[in-house]
């Protein structure tokens, strides 16, 4: 629903009521119509009747009612005295209509409040059949000084609690017992506010009915109240939160308090205050609220735009917790904003200059016709973003980040049909890591790679949040960082807001609720009392600690310099340190392995993504045993990869030497080059990762790095994984690493500059470093100085085990080293992979602690545009409709510039070396060729780098022909493209190995013999028939099925293909391609509200981990048996288990043992038959008191998720406890 409306009165005359637009996509308000009502009856405060068909309006002294024909048409049809004191309605008086109360539940009453003079009554009304205010059914006493100005229902609509701002009391009533269906009410009693100044004008009940919060007008808190449940009078708690800042002079004359309201979940309470003087701010406070009603934290205290005059309203919208909407009279705003994460950002706002505009804002949720934006601009509408799936952000999180983005005007780029990232089409890359294939690619286009918190970010400001500070390359160690200075020099402050921006780090001014670290002296300082006052979680660190960071490079733990009492300035340096875990370490400690992974043993375990579509080669110098080897192979091959043994087909080659003609051949071509160790990584984590990213997964020298062979090092202060670590780096070095030291030693390696190694090695002058040293001498292939202060610094009470393993390799370093020389005889498809290298690495930081990183420009499209011109001898295409433009300071020249500009010339040049190539793949690009095996791959070409010499191979391997034939042949074939396309199927030649799966193929049903012999066939032609939930190639079926078999293959990115397929193999006893007979539905697209194709490529890409950790339990007696939907969810990594109600599985945990984070869904698969429904309670006990939140689910959720590849949720579709 993208446009709501809403309806706004005024605070004086002449009355009218306001109808405005909210478009929730385009972000925009808009004015609908001025409806004109009785002059003398401005509405200061107005609700809508239970069905939303008519609108109640305090009138000055009037009760008014107006019928809601539709959004633009309001008619007034009824007004009502104030009551029983005849002095109420005089025009002599001040008293004045200023709050009611339509009751959702029948009878349906009216509950009325006047206020400032003789108000100590309130006023009841009946309604019509319509809906329209009928009779004055009861005029029920307060006390005569009262003046109530809020109140509110218990969930029941038994009890009714009043605030009585005037007489500072809160009152409760309940419905007559003599008379209950009437509507009328008795007193059940009163109590004083807290404080003789509080004055409560506003009250709200969490839905439980167990607290009751009120807003004190005078005394500008928030108060909670539990409910006694045998009196149902409201007690006390003694908590309270501010509403206005603390140490604000004049506190009790200047602020009044004045709306409080919860979200549609009830999970959240908002606040207003405002402000005395034109010259001062309102604020809007946020709560969170415990399950049980409590008020669990503040969460943030931010000024409104004005004082909000009479007004300042904040409204929660009832349809979901997204959007509130705030109202001032001031100067006649109504804005609303979007609460998401726990951050409130303002998204659109209107001036309406109408005098005393402004008052409470209602929504009937009526979809109205799209309006137009009026200019207005959406935060991502340059943006066309792909988002990377992986454990630190799962397909789940995608999908809500995807629906955000394309809510606010941006375009978010589905993956290729092979799963990989379109990069010639995105502005920005969203990945929490830097271990996907393309990240290269993406570096040498200068495509920012982001953390998804840039996006939430980018929602909060309004505009597009600075790239650098969202890097996820961990070589920006400050990444995460929002630093505010207090009490520093300023040239200290410069230097340290400078050096952590350049890595990545933000600065904030002022401490905010975003800010993570406050750099002071002293935990007095103002800024960090001030920070404690409001509840802030910022780290008070000493500057020793950023100075540290700085001179190694790395992020060390900010523990030891915590203020108030910081270890580093009491502790003694020779007292002892923790060994820290080596986390860097897990399967990279060793290049050569002991044994093969443990996970692979593991039988239950389903076939890896990592290897699908890529063929690896096993190099001889591995001395593998054949039993070794065959396993190694069996796990390639389940896993829909291939193994073989020539350099020039492979995509990775794994041997334990950086030497050989086959090694360096593969370093040429740019293949992925690892060792054993890294093949092992890929099968325990099934996640790609780059070899050069740790130095123990690439191959090691075989006569080690030149100048380290006289060396002989020994080690002090690392552990476990550490010590290993080390002692085989230095081995894989050339030198001679010792146990103990002796005078002969020449070099200490320590964590710490403290121990007896470090005294007889100052003693007797051997090189004292830390590990930096011999990392970066291995990654750089070259000794590096000793004498620099990198490798000689020493924090007191840090042990450097703890930023162990963070050094990547220089692959230029490599190059030059190990195999040099020129690329012409290399394929284009290797050429191209140079290309990308040689362009990252000249985007990217020569030096410093983030050297090799690449971070965004502004003017990605001008680098494309420089480098088509450079291939292309031709007018430039028309640039894409959507244009990245950076926000922000992008542009400044930072501490560690790299001369982006000469960068992008280098590039530039180098493509023009590939002129004929790189045209020649532009051409091949656009064609449409099914089996995807042209010169460059036909259409998906850029899906698949690797094919892209496939035919070059081809004339390798055919001796004879002439060139001048092949280029002839070529070219013809480009010729060809203008034709129509040919009918005729393209035949396969021998040999051949296709695997599918089929379901509901026709054929076969009540046909056992005849499927038996049809199997037989099939296999004589190489056609091997899987199971269901094994990694095939393709997937048969003669239609979008909801099966076991369809599900299971769609998950693992099978390409979808007809039956028909069969029956044309079967029938002509011939193989020919299987992508001729690619599935068309598009009955079955609109009844599962999918497109297949996008679902398969969506497959690909999430590798078979659409439900990466999601908790997914299901009741023993669900229809079709849990068997079936356990084999679904297990197939897209879900954690699976089974729910009988006699066993909590889930942890109890609170909120604040769970770092503060909002609660996960954990789903609950059911039938909903009665026994099943016995179970609901208790499965919503146990995801509450394990801060989750549950999520009682009928089957379907799970089989759309499936096909459609997407995590979503529509509680009204999927929810059965809601039904």
């Amino acid at each position: 629903m993208p446009v709501h409306h809403l309806m706004i009165g005024t605070w004086t005359p002449p009355g009218a009521i306001f109808t405005v637009a909210f478009d929730d996509e385009k972000l925009t308000l808009t004015l609908v119509k001025r409806t004109e009502i009785p002059e003398d009856q401005p509405i200061s405060w107005m609700a809508f009747d239970h069905a939303k068909k008519n609108i109640y309006g305090a009138g000055m002294k009037k009760w008014g009612s107006y019928a809601v024909k539709n959004p633009s048409e309001i008619v007034h049809e009824a007004s009502h005295p104030l009551g029983v004191d005849p002095q109420a309605n005089s025009k002599e008086t001040n008293t004045r209509a200023i709050f009611l109360l339509s009751a959702k539940k029948p009878p349906y009453a009216v509950y009325c409040n006047p206020f400032y003079k003789h108000a100590g009554h309130g006023n009841i009304f009946t309604v019509s059949a319509t809906g329209a205010l009928e009779t004055n059914l009861q005029n029920y006493e307060y006390q005569p000084n009262s003046g109530i100005h809020g109140m509110v229902f218990d969930p029941t609509e038994t009890y009714l609690y009043s605030a009585d701002l005037t007489a500072n009391k809160l009152w409760c009533h309940r419905k007559d017992p003599a008379d209950p269906d009437s509507g009328k009410v008795v007193l059940v009693g009163s109590v004083d506010a807290p404080d003789a100044r509080d004055h409560p004008r506003w009250v709200a009940m969490h839905p439980t009915g167990n607290y009751l919060y009120a807003l004190m007008e005078k005394g500008n808190r928030i108060c909670e109240y539990v409910i006694d449940p045998e009196t149902h009078m409201p007690v006390y708690t003694h908590r309270s939160f501010p509403l206005i800042p603390p140490g604000i002079p004049d506190r009790w004359t200047m602020y009044r308090a004045d709306v409080c309201a919860l979200t549609f979940s009830g999970k959240y309470m908002f606040a207003s205050s405002r402000a005395n003087s034109f010259d001062l701010t309102g604020y809007i406070a946020a709560f969170k609220l415990a399950d049980n009603g409590s008020i669990e934290r503040q969460i943030c205290l931010n000024p409104t735009p004005t004082s909000g005059g009479h007004s300042n309203a904040v409204a929660p919208c009832d349809w979901s917790d997204e959007w509130v909407a705030i109202t001032d009279d001031q100067e006649g705003w109504i804005e609303v904003y979007r609460w998401q994460d726990e951050f409130l950002a303002r998204v659109a706002r209107l001036r309406i200059p109408e005098p005393g505009f402004g008052m409470n804002a209602i929504c009937p949720v009526l979809q109205a016709p799209s309006l137009p934006t009026m200019g207005s601009k959406q935060i991502f509408s340059q943006c066309s973003i792909a988002f990377v799936s992986s454990p630190e952000l799962t397909s789940k999180q995608i999908a809500e980040l995807a629906a955000i983005v394309k809510r606010n005007g941006g375009e978010v780029c589905e993956p290729r049909f092979n799963g990989s990232i379109p990069v010639e089409r995105v502005t920005h890359i969203i990945s929490n890591t830097i271990d996907f294939p393309q990240y290269t690619e993406a570096q040498a286009m200068m495509i920012p790679v982001l953390a998804h918190s840039w996006i939430q970010l980018s929602l909060t400001k309004g505009r597009l949040a600075q790239i650098r500070p969202f890097s996820p390359d961990p070589r920006m160690i400050f990444s995460s960082v929002v630093i505010t200075c207090a009490g520093l020099p300023v040239t200290d402050r410069e230097s340290i807001i400078g050096a952590t921006a350049a890595l990545g780090g933000m600065d904030s001014p002022d401490v905010t609720r975003l800010t993570t670290h406050i750099c002071a002296l002293s935990a007095d300082h103002p800024t960090c009392v001030e920070a404690k006052a409001r509840g802030y979680r910022a780290k008070i660190v000493l500057p020793h600690w950023f100075d540290d960071c700085f001179k190694l490079g790395k992020r060390i733990d900010e523990g030891p310099y915590l203020l108030p009492d910081a270890e580093i300035l009491r502790a003694n340096p020779e007292d002892s340190v923790e060994l820290p875990s080596s986390q860097h370490m897990e399967g990279a400690s060793s290049a050569q392995p002991g044994h093969i992974p443990q996970s692979t043993r593991n039988s239950a375990r389903g076939p890896l993504s990592v290897f699908k579509n890529k063929t690896v080669m096993l190099a001889d110098d591995l001395a593998l045993t054949s039993r070794l080897r065959g396993i190694i192979e069996e796990v390639i091959t389940a896993s829909s990869g291939e193994v073989t043994a020539n350099v020039e087909d492979c995509n990775m080659f794994i041997c334990q030497y950086r030497d050989g003609e086959d090694y360096v051949r593969a370093a040429k071509l740019c293949k992925d080059v690892g060792n054993l160790a890294w093949l092992y990584h890929l099968i325990t984590t099934d996640q790609w990762s780059s070899p050069l990213r740790r130095l123990l997964h690439y191959p090691i020298p075989k006569n080690g790095i030149p100048g380290f062979e006289g060396f002989k090092i020994t080690l002090s202060n690392y552990g476990g994984e550490a010590r290993t670590y080390l002692e085989n780096l230095i081995k894989a070095s050339g030198a001679t690493y010792t146990k103990t030291m002796k005078a002969e030693n020449t070099h200490l390696i320590t964590a710490r500059d403290n121990s007896e190694k470090c005294e007889a090695a100052a003693d007797w002058g051997i090189n004292m470093v830390n590990h930096l040293w011999i990392e970066e001498s291995y990654a750089k292939c070259a000794v590096q100085p000793c004498s620099n202060k990198k490798y000689t610094h020493f924090p007191s009470r840090t042990n450097l085990g703890e930023v162990i393993g963070q050094t990547f390799f220089d692959e230029a370093r490599l190059r030059e080293q190990y195999y040099p020389g020129e690329d012409e005889d290399l394929p284009p498809s290797a050429k191209r992979r140079r290309l990308i290298l040689e362009a990252a690495q000249a985007n990217a930081y020569d030096h410093g602690p983030a050297e090799g990183v690449v971070i965004g420009r502004e003017d990605v499209k001008v680098w494309r545009e420089e480098a088509t011109r450079a291939v292309v001898e031709k007018p430039v295409t028309p640039a894409p409709k959507k244009q990245y433009v950076a926000s922000g300071k992008e542009n400044d020249e930072s501490l560690l510039s790299t001369g982006g500009r000469s960068a992008k010339s280098k590039a530039a040049a180098s493509l023009r070396l590939l002129a004929s190539d790189i045209e020649q793949y532009q051409k091949e690009k656009k064609r449409h060729s099914k089996d995807g095996r042209g010169p460059w791959g036909g259409k998906r070409a850029a899906d698949q780098l690797d094919m892209a010499g496939d035919d070059e191979k081809e004339k390798v391997k055919k001796k004879g022909k002439k060139a001048g034939k092949g280029a002839e042949a070529e070219e013809a074939d480009v010729e060809a493209d203008g034709g129509k396309p040919s009918k005729k199927r393209r035949r396969i030649e021998k040999p051949y190995n296709i695997t599918v799966t089929i379901t509901g193929y026709a054929r076969w049903v009540d046909e056992p013999k005849k499927e038996d012999k049809d199997r037989v066939k099939l296999a004589e032609l190489g056609i091997r028939i899987l199971p269901e939930n094994s990694a095939c190639q393709y997937l048969v079926a003669p239609r979008i099925l909801r099966t076991l078999k369809f599900l299971c293959g769609l998950v693992r990115g099978a390409t979808v293909i007809s039956t028909e397929f069969i029956d044309h193999v079967l029938t002509s006893k011939e193989v020919v391609d299987p992508n001729d007979f690619i599935l068309v539905d598009k009955e079955g697209e609109k009844a599962n509200k999918m497109k297949l194709s996008t679902s398969v490529a969506r497959a690909r890409s999430n590798a078979g981990k659409l439900l990466w950790g999601v908790p997914i339990y299901c009741t023993p007696h669900i229809r079709h048996g849990v068997k079936t939907y356990e084999t679904i969810a297990v197939a897209c990594h879900a954690i699976w288990k089974t729910y009988d109600g006699k066993h909590n599985t889930i942890k109890k945990t609170t909120r604040e043992e769970d770092g503060g984070a909002a609660p996960d869904p954990v789903y609950l698969l059911t039938s909903d038959t009665p026994a099943e429904r016995e179970l609901y309670p208790k499965f919503s006990k146990m995801a509450t008191e394990g801060n989750m939140e549950a999520r009682i689910v009928s089957p379907d959720w799970l089989l759309e998720v499936c096909m459609k590849q997407e995590v979503t949720y529509d509680e009204e579709k999927f929810a059965v406890s809601k039904k």
